[in-house]
């Protein structure tokens, strides 16, 4: 069936793009050439957190170039009025923006065709994790959830590193 492709486009780092059938979602763009995409096809941009190595702020020219592109950036990305115009984020900009937290549920209407369903989870470094459903499609970006194991640390350290870290991935149990 022609609306179960999905085709998964690694950028570099922890960037992807993954193109479905009515729309393509890229993942902590940070480096690499994204390919040319269909001008008509939404396009969501996600940022699980504010490091330089998952957000690059290129993503804001991508408005100048996708009519239909969106956001979904972690809460811990600043979007002070500083911010906003140093980017020329409008008001009505603003709509397409979702600012994500760790541990919510989100629901976004792509064109009237699709619903996507964004389950968002605590990161072990900072931001979010992203599972996506969005048709017969499921899809997971981790970001930096990630065992996290640094022998100079210590143990102690790295038992709470590893309890934090399986306690989310658990919520992904089935």
């Amino acid at each position: 069936e022609r609306n179960n492709f999905m085709i998964i486009t690694y950028l570099g780092h922890s960037g992807f793009l993954a193109e479905l059938e009515d729309v393509y979602f890229l993942f902590d763009y940070y480096k690499g050439e994204i390919p040319k995409l269909q001008k008509e096809k939404p396009l969501i941009v996600f940022v699980s957190h504010r490091h330089h190595d998952h957000y690059n702020r290129k993503i804001w020219d991508l408005r100048k170039e996708y009519p239909h592109v969106r956001y979904v950036i972690s809460k811990d990305i600043s979007m002070s009025e500083r911010m906003r115009q140093r980017f020329s984020i409008t008001e009505e900009d603003l709509k397409n923006i979702l600012r994500a937290a760790p541990n919510q549920i989100y629901e976004m209407d792509i064109c009237g065709k699709t619903a996507l369903k964004i389950e968002t989870f605590r990161s072990t470094d900072e931001g979010t994790a992203f599972y996506l459903t969005c048709g017969k499609h499921t899809l997971y970006h981790a970001g930096d959830l990630h065992l996290w194991l640094w022998q100079e640390e210590g143990e102690e350290w790295n038992r709470d590193m590893r309890n934090r870290f399986f306690r989310e991935l658990e919520k992904l149990r089935g």
